[in-house]
């Protein structure tokens, strides 16, 4: 229910949804991001990698204005951060009160990595965000009201999040664990809408089951697969993983967050098995192999709520919210200058912005150079640079992944062995400088240079681009997998 007093609510909404916008427009897709807007052009129930919620996220703003843009290819992510941030608003504002729901929504929008990586970017985890809050608010409610409708919800949350990302299966172990040995949950074993909304639930996992069962149950052994790492311990990987979670979120809201933990309530303790289970267990990975941060994002995630209601009791509380703000604003404003700018010297490897850099302009440069003429199919060296190429052109020319170990997705999409005789335009940049006649002589009668293309940023060489005219494919190279395309 909206009311009078979620004012300042709708303005914090409203100015981050300005902020989001902004830099989604100005900044253009990573690696991931085309990938994913790739992922829209074959649509399915699964994805070698990923579940498929995260195509609506790519897919909303495409559908709606057709075409492959950087801002509409975003549109999908920046409006369900802002159905997110209402549900986590709504949460607190149940769980403690109004100050303390501000405050929650204040840390939404102040740590990068939930402003910026969320907000902003084409990931799994906007939908995840999404309804991983939405489970965690049916529950409140339900506790609150005892209406059954809140438990199918419940269900519903639970097996749309398992549909966008796999780490929901985190957030159904929370609930085990509290049916098992909360009190305040135990009761629901008597209540048969309970199992109403676990099977509703279950049903809407189903789509995704099936695909994976005639994928030879690809997507669940690639992702369950990661938590193997090596047999020996490393102090360096772990403190590494950890370091990389405080910068995503920033030290000072790390803390925050942990305190937050650490004085939860007993109202509401049972909140946190939900942020333990995702950053105990993916941290702990950390001493045997190298974790990517975000993995543990949606443990901090739960605890912007407990940590807004320990902030309103702190006395200057707006003077480190006022801080924050203008720290992640300076860093949001840097990041976008180097991307248009490249004003900090940095080696291609290095510079993240220009991970996305260019492909587009390459593209348009390319076909009035005619470099497309007598080209069957396109090609890169690793899946995202596949993934790049498909997207700046728009699909509208068949793209190949030409690496038998690792192609994910392309795997999937195209049978190497429909492009047998036919040539290629094979495409790699000067951050990896791939030499096409060294790599792939065993797969084309002939490969030779076709053309350099420089894109530039400002008033330097941003990114070049080598194309390679590879000509007679043999389709003698396979994809992993055990994928029959017949």
């Amino acid at each position: 229910m909206i009311c009078k007093s979620d004012k300042n609510a709708f303005l914090i909404l409203f100015f981050g949804l300005v902020v989001r916008s902004i830099t989604a427009w100005l900044t253009v897709p990573g690696f991931d991001e085309a990938y994913y807007g790739v992922y829209t052009m074959f649509p399915a129930w699964g994805y070698f990698d990923h579940p498929p919620l995260v195509t609506v996220s790519a897919g909303i703003g495409h559908w709606l204005f057709p075409g492959f843009s950087t801002f509409t290819l975003r549109i999908g992510a920046i409006f369900i951060f802002s159905m997110s941030a209402w549900i986590l608003y709504k949460i607190t504002q149940e769980l403690y009160d109004q100050k303390a729901a501000i405050n929650s929504l204040f840390l939404f929008h102040i740590i990068p990595y939930f402003l910026v990586g969320i907000g902003c970017f084409v990931l799994p985890d906007n939908f995840l965000t999404f309804f991983w809050l939405l489970a965690l608010y049916a529950m409140v409610r339900y506790q609150k009201k005892r209406s059954n409708l809140w438990l199918l919800v419940w269900g519903a949350s639970i097996g749309f999040g398992f549909l966008s990302k796999y780490h929901m299966v985190l957030l159904i172990a929370g609930f085990g664990w509290l049916l098992l040995f909360h009190k305040n949950f135990k009761e629901l074993w008597k209540n048969p809408w309970f199992y109403f909304a676990v099977v509703l639930g279950m049903i809407i996992m189903v789509p995704n089951l099936t695909w994976n069962y005639h994928n030879n149950w690809i997507s669940y052994v690639y992702q369950f697969g990661k938590s193997r790492g090596s047999a020996s311990i490393s102090i360096t990987k772990f403190l590494q993983g950890i370091l990389s979670q405080t910068a995503y979120i920033m030290p000072w809201n790390f803390l925050v967050l942990l305190f937050g933990f650490k004085k939860t309530v007993a109202e509401t303790a049972w909140l946190r098995i939900f942020a333990f289970l995702p950053v105990f267990i993916f941290t702990m990975m950390g001493f045997t192999q190298t974790i990517l941060p975000h993995w543990t994002m949606v443990g901090y995630l739960t605890l912007l709520i407990p940590a807004g209601a320990w902030i309103s009791k702190i006395k200057k509380a707006k003077i480190y919210i006022l801080l924050s703000s203008i720290t992640t604003m300076a860093l949001l404003v840097i990041v976008l200058i180097q991307s248009h700018t490249g004003f900090i010297p940095l080696k291609p490897r290095q510079d993240f912005t220009l991970d996305g850099f260019g492909w587009k302009e390459m593209v348009g440069e390319a076909i009035k150079k005619n470099d497309f003429e007598g080209i069957d199919f396109l090609a890169g060296h690793k899946w995202f640079t596949a993934g790049e190429i498909l997207f700046a052109i728009e699909g509208k020319m068949p793209t190949l992944c030409l690496n038998s170990q690792d192609p994910r997705g392309f795997a999937f999409w195209y049978d190497l062995k429909a492009f047998e005789g036919k040539n290629c335009l094979f495409i790699s940049t000067n951050r990896y400088n791939t030499k096409a006649d060294k790599k792939y002589q065993e797969y084309f009668t002939t490969i030779m240079p076709l053309d350099t293309i420089h894109v530039y940023r400002g008033k330097e060489i941003g990114k070049s681009f080598y194309l390679w005219k590879c000509e007679n494919f043999s389709g003698k190279m396979t994809y992993p997998y055990g994928i029959n395309h017949e």
